[in-house]
């Protein structure tokens, strides 16, 4: 059974039964009509733009009965209208009419649908063609009996692979949103978009990040109270809307819709259909993702309003998880920072060097491209490298004293579980690429976080106690130092890593290091 719903107009909600009449003059064809006064089929008495019969829905195939058949085709004819008739913003003549077409007729935009569900105005409609997620689990159900045995190419799978990847690989929030946003836009090709803030006091609309077509996004860091955000050029209406409900919306045709603000966003930005779906709320905020295109002979659909709701759930999840995350290291940070102030506190001599050995280790890792993972694993363990001589009565210069510390150091981080992954990089940092190191590993087995740290611990021993007296080099002379020592203690790699970072002028550079405020 076939069902028309009214998703906007003067008779917004309406949900018709489209019942078949036989055409005698017609052979296998029924036909529904659609006017402004049809006894017998969809009467828009309000709709003054719509003509006395405008519109025809006809099935098409077999033996014409009242009633919807498996086999048979369903077609949409305009009767020669004053206004005209059109299917996903394109004005038709006749044209075949499939299951979740959207059809304008005058300001009457309908869903032509399988099953009558919940009435479309259950919720007042929203412009000229609203649409909402609703779950149909026997719709589903079937569907996916009917593809079983078939190969199924959908977008939302490999989409959201994607999005998971970016989630993971990417630590700062504000480069995971522009990659989400860059790529969702993208995926339903939108031609601008935004990730969008509505104070819930002020109900003032923000974007601090932004994407245009055919350039990258843009984000605005705000770095005080006097910054400012980039302000979003988009219906205020519907941001508010999605946010304060939490329903995903679709707009087919933005500049029907009498309930947007045409004086700024629709008309001069030429925008003509819009997804809005909600990202996340705060204690102040709520995120919305919204993406706008101003193509006049096309509109998003509804396979793209789902999939930007899937990259809104995903994107969602990650912000919470990245917020809790932030906190947890918050915590982690307060606590390395306490056990370095505890080694250094044993010799007056070693004050800053771990967080110099972590900063010379961090522009190593920028300069080798490593990920933002892998940086972070990077910082810690520079910062804790040391960590196990705070049990011993030297500072561990030689070989079976260094293997001492290496050991305490497993021993005082083995309780702290978040960070098992680093005690691999500091028990290995005293290895050489020759194998004589503590543990007498092959180069190709050390690993390359590890070779970094000990590069980093070299250069800032050479640079404080280097030197016949013991006064410390200069930094070019401690490099040249650690030249020499290229493919015996150190990996050849790394020494020309170090030598490309320092004559670029990074070696130095002031670094933020994990956990510091922005």
């Amino acid at each position: 059974m076939y069902y028309l719903k009214i998703i906007s107009g003067p008779q917004s909600g309406q949900v018709t039964e489209v019942n078949f009449a036989r055409r005698p003059e017609v052979e296998n064809e029924m036909s529904f009509i659609i006017g402004r006064d049809v006894p017998e089929g969809l009467s828009l008495l309000s709709d003054t733009k719509v003509s006395r019969h405008h519109t025809a829905i006809l099935q098409r195939g077999l033996s014409a009965v009242p009633t919807a058949q498996a086999g048979a085709e369903i077609f949409v004819k305009d009767l020669n209208s004053t206004n005209g008739t059109f299917i996903n913003t394109k004005r038709i003549t006749e044209e075949k009419l499939a299951v979740g077409a959207i059809v304008r007729i005058g300001n009457t935009v309908l869903e032509f649908a399988d099953k009558s569900g919940a009435p479309a105005g259950g919720d007042e409609a929203l412009g000229s063609s609203t649409v909402e997620i609703k779950l149909d689990e026997e719709a589903e159900r079937l569907h996916q009996k009917e593809l079983l045995g078939k190969e199924v190419h959908s977008k939302i799978l490999p989409t959201l692979h994607k999005i998971t990847r970016i989630c993971t690989v990417e630590r700062d929030v504000n480069i995971m949103l522009e990659k989400i946003l860059k790529l969702a836009a993208e995926t339903v090709d939108a031609d601008d978009g935004y990730v969008v803030m509505l104070d819930k006091n002020t109900e003032h609309i923000v974007s601090p990040i932004s994407y245009h077509k055919g350039s990258k996004p843009a984000t605005q860091r705000t770095t005080g109270q006097d910054s400012t955000v980039i302000k979003a050029q988009v219906s205020q209406t519907i941001i508010k809307r999605v946010a304060q409900l939490s329903r995903p919306l679709l707009t087919t045709d933005a500049l029907l819709d009498q309930r947007l603000s045409p004086s700024h966003s629709i008309v001069s930005q030429n925008i003509k259909s819009v997804i809005c779906v909600p990202l996340i709320a705060t204690g102040t905020h709520y995120w919305v993702l919204y993406l706008d295109s101003n193509k006049l002979d096309w509109s998003f659909g509804q396979e793209d309003l789902e999939l930007v709701g899937a990259i809104a759930i995903h994107t969602g999840i990650a912000i919470v998880a990245h917020s809790a995350a932030e906190k947890s290291e918050r915590v982690l940070t307060d606590t390395v920072r306490m056990l370095v102030t505890t080694i250094e506190m044993k010799d007056p001599n070693m004050q800053g060097h771990s967080e110099r050995v972590a900063n010379y280790a961090l522009a190593l890792g920028r300069q080798l491209k490593l990920t933002g993972s892998e940086v972070h694993k990077l910082q810690l363990a520079a910062l804790l490298h040391d960590i196990g001589k705070i049990g011993l009565t030297t500072n561990g210069l030689r070989q079976s004293e260094a293997k001492e510390h290496l050991a305490a150091a497993e021993k005082i981080l083995a309780p702290m579980t978040s960070l098992k992954e680093i005690m691999p990089i500091i028990k290995y940092h005293h290895e050489r690429a020759d194998g004589s190191g503590v543990y007498q590993m092959k180069d190709t087995d050390i690993p390359l976080l590890s070779k970094i740290v000990s590069v980093a611990n070299v250069l800032d021993n050479l640079m404080a106690y280097g030197g016949i007296k013991g006064e410390g080099l200069a930094a070019k002379e401690a490099i040249d130092e650690i030249e020499q020592q290229s493919g015996k203690e150190f990996d050849r790699a790394i020494i020309q890593t170090l030598v490309a970072t320092y004559n670029e002028g990074n070696l130095f550079k002031a670094s933020k290091l994990f956990g510091e405020n922005a």
